[in-house]
């Protein structure tokens, strides 16, 4: 197939997709098997197909400032504050999506699903039970760690002191 075909025909998938009506993948999803699968050609073959893949690119940072959009107007109205997956979700994108996002837009997400709004001064009682849950997994690590030099410290015993450094 002459490679303007197969650039149209990437292309192509990539509009469908964008539109929400795919003919061969299963799904609306804006994930890359579902553009290999309705662009009906190799992964390699894809990614090869510049604009295409630029055109992939944008209708996906797109997809996910519309996704911001619509859970500020549902925080808006008053409702809860979505989890990352659930707003990436609701657009068709996987969390792996935002790996190839510019970074201000990543940024943007992180702190519009990782905030409350509030400073950190204004929850205390969490700041408080995020100390407390590290103070345990630190105790905890440190009792493990006590525990594997008590066992070496016995195996050493048992063996009569005769330990030779693997290395000098």
């Amino acid at each position: 197939m002459p490679r303007e075909n197969v650039e149209r025909q990437v292309e192509q998938a990539v509009a469908r997709l964008g539109q929400q009506a795919p003919i061969r993948a299963p799904n609306c999803r804006l994930t890359d098997a579902n553009l290999v699968l309705e662009a009906g050609v190799s992964r390699a073959t894809v990614y090869r197909c510049a604009a295409a893949m630029d055109a992939w690119r944008a209708l996906k940072e797109e997809a996910l400032r519309l996704a911001l959009r619509q859970a500020r107007q549902v925080e808006a109205r008053g409702g809860k504050r979505e989890g990352p997956k659930a707003v990436l979700r609701r657009v068709g994108l996987e969390p792996s999506a935002l790996r190839g996002m510019p970074e201000d837009l990543k940024d943007e997400f992180v702190t519009h699903v990782h905030s409350s709004g509030r400073e950190p001064a204004d929850r205390p009682e969490a700041i408080i039970e995020t100390l407390v849950a590290r103070v345990f997994a630190l105790t905890m690590a440190v009792r493990q760690r006590d525990e594997i030099i008590v066992a070496l410290e016995e195996e050493i015993e048992r063996l009569g002191g005769n330990i030779l450094p693997l290395r000098p």
